[in-house]
Parts: structure tokens; sequence; C-alpha cells
């Protein structure tokens, strides 16, 4: 008996081979595809939503649209339809058993989606206004199933993985490309092409990852990341090397002042240390030989690197558009109209490569972004939405400071410093009308310190009123 399960079990592998075989020699992607479905299957049936969590975060954020081009609104489907699928599963269509986020989160989206409305309203590109709430509501929905499918502190743990697994991807297309050109940074530095990432990927992007996947390192040192040490030690120092190779001097300006923070909450020692010896290196190599590699480096002649030209013209639209502003996505076509260059000049020749190459984040700031977009209401959302994160980071900070996910909390924190210091220089990162590859990292990351949020503190101030109201109903009925 065992024989003839055996033998059949090798005639049906022999006959799946063969079948295969004949696919791929007809079509190679459709034998791709099939590959791919089947370890989907194999995946998702020993790893159940754990692999739907990390499938689906690798896939948006790693094929983007260089690589599947006009078909990349397919995957958005599929990773959110996976995803309403788990939800489903996991709470079925009861209203009230879907976990709800902090009340002032809720709160905070349903205005900004009022707010879009009313600028769409006011706006003379309400056909682009309309798009990028639609835009908008797709990611706050593919933010809010993350949300809801972390109901397990294992859950935080895997989506971090996840993004450590996205950095990961990055840096070997990196490697691979600095192997090509020989690790030579002139080649980078006086090239006018992106080839630190070839195209797929703004170096800008990969500055952001790679720094989120250090500053989670770091704050993880002391955890069981310190078994394997030296392991990690050694990929801090790649991360590392490519960060500058990437050469996004607004995420390694950050990321500095985000270490230092770091240190500071671990070892207020080391935080001073470092804080000598960083001033020491920087006036030698001041004063050194080394003032020219830093100076090829990090442009430190050039610092605005032309900012200053698209914070003149952003400013010029705010002053015509200080409430509503130009509406949603709309400054780009409000550029020529209050250009404050002449046309021909070297000011509005940077300001036209910008207008060619981006569809949003003309004014090369975050908050800027919003007061042009949106107006001074748009202006208040950038201030609110970091105060909203650090109010919940700070609680849940003090409420778990000698817990296991301490670590992580302190992650939480330095990650926030880092993103809303970049958001300065820098327009993605944070919430580019639901950009999926740029913004879904902070809202993973701030989807977890909602559930740390409510699981810890909202829940525990409604069981404290509750077990309040009883013990005062047990003396009500004591006294009668």
């Amino acid at each position: 008996m065992k024989l003839r399960i055996s033998i059949s079990h090798y005639l049906a592998y022999f006959i799946s081979a063969v079948i295969f075989s004949i696919i791929v020699s007809f079509n190679i992607y459709m034998g791709l595809a099939i590959i791919a479905i089947i370890l989907f299957k194999l995946f998702y049936e020993k790893y159940g939503d754990d692999f739907i969590i990390v499938f689906s975060i690798v896939t948006f954020l790693t094929l983007v649209d260089s690589v599947l081009e006009s078909y990349r609104w397919i995957l958005q489907l599929f990773n959110t339809l996976l995803l309403f699928t788990s939800f489903v599963k996991k709470f079925g269509m009861k209203y009230t058993l879907y976990p709800r986020l902090p009340s002032f989160v809720e709160i905070f989206m349903v205005l900004f989606f009022v707010w879009l409305s009313i600028s769409t309203i006011f706006s003379d590109y309400k056909i682009i206004g309309l798009m990028q709430i639609a835009h908008v509501l797709q990611f706050f929905t593919i933010f809010y199933f993350y949300f809801a499918l972390i109901r397990t502190d294992r859950s935080l743990s895997i989506i971090n993985l996840s993004l450590i697994i996205v950095s990961s991807v990055y840096i070997t297309i990196i490697i691979y490309n600095l192997y090509q050109i020989k690790f030579d940074l002139s080649v980078i530095f006086y090239s006018s092409i992106n080839i630190i990432s070839s195209g797929y990927i703004g170096k800008n992007l990969v500055a952001l990852f790679i720094s989120l996947s250090i500053m989670l390192i770091i704050c993880n040192m002391k955890n069981g990341i310190r078994k394997s040490y030296l392991k990690f030690s050694i990929y801090l120092f790649i991360l590392l090397f490519i960060l500058i190779y990437a050469n996004s001097r607004a995420s390694l300006f950050a990321l500095i002042l985000a270490v230092i923070m770091c240190l500071f909450i671990f070892n207020r020692k080391m935080f001073l240390i470092t804080v000598v010896v960083f001033s020491i290196m920087i006036l030698i190599i001041l004063i050194s030989p080394l003032y020219e590699y830093a100076e090829m480096l990090f442009r430190i002649s050039n610092i605005g690197t032309g900012r200053e030209y698209l914070i003149s013209t952003a400013t010029e639209i705010i002053k015509k558009n200080f409430v509503f502003g130009v509406g949603p996505s709309a400054t780009k076509y409000e550029v020529y109209r209050n250009l404050p260059f002449m046309l021909g000049s070297a000011e509005e020749y940077f300001i036209r490569k910008s207008f060619d190459m981006y569809d949003v984040g003309h004014a090369h700031s975050f908050y800027l972004m919003f007061f042009s977009d949106l107006g001074i209401i748009g202006l208040m959302f950038t201030i609110i939405l970091p105060v909203m994160y650090f109010k919940m980071a700070k609680d849940v900070y003090y409420k778990l400071k000698d817990n296991y996910w301490y670590n992580y909390i302190v992650f939480f924190i330095v990650f926030g410093f880092f993103i809303f210091i970049r958001a300065f220089f820098e327009p993605n990162g944070i919430l580019i009308y639901g950009a999926i590859t740029s913004d879904l990292p902070f809202w993973l990351i701030f989807g977890q310190l909602c559930f740390l949020y409510k699981k810890y503190i909202q829940c525990s101030i409604i069981s404290q009123i509750i077990s309040n109201t009883k013990t005062d109903s047990n003396s009500e009925r004591e006294l009668f």
C-alpha cells in the first residue's frame, strides 16, 4: 500500500513537472505566475494572516510603478482584497466587533476629509481634488485594515520585520548598482542620473527606508538582537554606508538628530560622549583635507539645492490662497501663475525640472505643501498630526517603561522625531495624498502606536471608570 502511494505521488509530480515545462515553453510569465500562486497558497496555509501582512507590505513597497508600470493598480486591488478578506474572516460583518482607532485619531481623519472636500469646492481644479480624495480614502482604508489585523504583540514584530525585508530588497538592488560602477563616488555625485537606484525608486525614499531600519536596529540592540550583536553591527554599518551613498541630506540630518535623541533616552552618558565626539569630528573635517570629500558628498556650498526657489514660489501661492489653498495636489498648476522669477532664468529652469518630475509636493516641504494646497487649515493638520503622535507615544512610554515593548516604544518616539524633522525638507513620507510607497511605512508605525495606546491606555481608563462606577453603585446600596 505504501509503495502504491509513493509511486502515485512520484507520478503526479512527474506529470505536474511536464505540464509546467510545456506552459513555461509557451509563456515564461505564466509559469512564474503559477509558481507564485503555489508558493502563496503554501505560505498562507502555514502562517495565515501573518503571511498576508508580510506579503502585502513587501509587495506594496517593493513592486513600485517602475517595475509594474501600468499594472500596479492590479497589485493594489489584489492586496486590498487580501486584507479585506482577512478582516472579514476575523471580524465578520458585525460592525460592533470592528476595532476602533483612538477617538481623536478618528476625529482627525473625518475632519481631514471634510476639509479636503471644502478645499476642492473652492478650487479651480475640482477633478484633481476629487481624485486625491479618492486616493486618501483608499489609503486610509488600507491603513485601517492593517490596524484591525494588529490584535497581538506578535503582530507588531511581523510588521517591523516586513519593513526590514523591504529595506533589504532596496539594499540588495543598490549594492548591485554600486558594484556595477565599482563604488566610484564621483560617478554618483557628478552624474545627472540617479545611479544609486537606477530609476527603481527615488533616492529620498531609499534613504527613508534605510533610516527606518537603522533606528529600528539601534533601538532594539538591548533586546534579543543583543545575542547577534556582531551580525547586526555589520548590517548597521552597511546601512550607514548606503545611506551616505544615497546622498539624501534631509534624511541624514534628521537621522543624526534622531539617533542623538535615542541615546538621550537610553543612556545620558553615551549621549554626552556622542555629542562631544561628533562635534570634534566636524571640526577636524572643516580644517583638514577631508573637507573636499565632505563638500563633494554633502554639497555644502550648495546647501539649498534650489529649494529656496520652490519655497519662494510656494510663498507667492500661499499669499493669494491663504484660507482654502489652491486645492488638493493643485500647487503644480499654479506655479507658473505665481512665478517670482523670469522665464528662462536659472531659477525658472530648476522649477521647471521639478515641475516635470513630480505631480505633487512642489513646495518641497510637507508643511508648506499642505499650506499651499489646503490653506491655513491644511497647515494646522500638519501640526495636529505630530501632536497626536507624540501624545500617544508619551502616554504609552510612561505606561510601559518597564515592559518588554519599551525599546519598540523608544523606536516609535525616535522615528516620529526623525520623520517630522525630515518633513521640513521633504514632502513625502507622511501623507502625500495616499502615496502608498512613500506614506505606508509611517502609517504602519502610527497604527502600531494606536494599537498600544488603545490596549494599554484607553482600555485601562475605561476599566477604571467602570470599576469606579461599580464602587459608587455599591456604596449607594450600602447607604440605602
